[in-house]
């Protein structure tokens, strides 16, 4: 026999929404309620509520900020699901809320070169093209980097 409650338990959620319990749980801080282990309980509207930030019942309109877009935010080509680019928008959101001040410049930088069209036409991550960087530099360079970087051992 089912006992039907007005609660939901974090690792429910956590698991329904595909996302890490700790981040959860800093989620749930942030709407001002004291929780500290997956097994912590939530209201039923709360959980709501950050099922609705993970997944939109509607699209949702672009952030017109400082005039800085002007126009609406293309979805990325390719095949990834919807909920998933939305749990990427909200991370990223997230960790944006959390860069300083001094650094937004060029964090805005960054993200209008990424966006830009045809920035990413050849169909290869950012992550692949930074592994494509080379460093020339002597063949010991990397068993050695701590004596190049403290100057006992110099290039040369």
């Amino acid at each position: 026999m089912g006992v039907s409650t007005s609660k939901t338990r974090l690792y429910d959620l956590a698991r329904e929404l595909k996302i890490d319990t700790k981040r959860l749980i800093e989620e749930v801080r942030r709407e001002g309620v004291d929780v500290s282990v997956p097994s912590n309980q939530i209201s039923k509207e709360l959980a709501e509520k950050i099922r609705e930030k993970y997944f939109p019942k509607k699209a949702a309109q672009p952030i017109l900020e400082e005039g800085l877009i002007t126009e609406p935010v293309e979805e990325p080509a390719g095949d990834t699901s919807g909920e998933e680019q939305m749990i990427s928008r909200e991370l990223l959101k997230t960790e944006i809320e959390k860069v300083p001040e001094n650094r937004l410049e060029e964090l805005y930088h960054i993200v209008r070169t990424l966006s830009a069209p045809g920035s990413n036409g050849d169909g290869r991550s950012l992550m692949s093209k930074l592994g494509e960087i080379t460093i020339d530099g002597p063949e010991d360079f990397a068993e050695n980097i701590d004596l190049y970087s403290t100057g006992e051992k110099t290039i040369g």
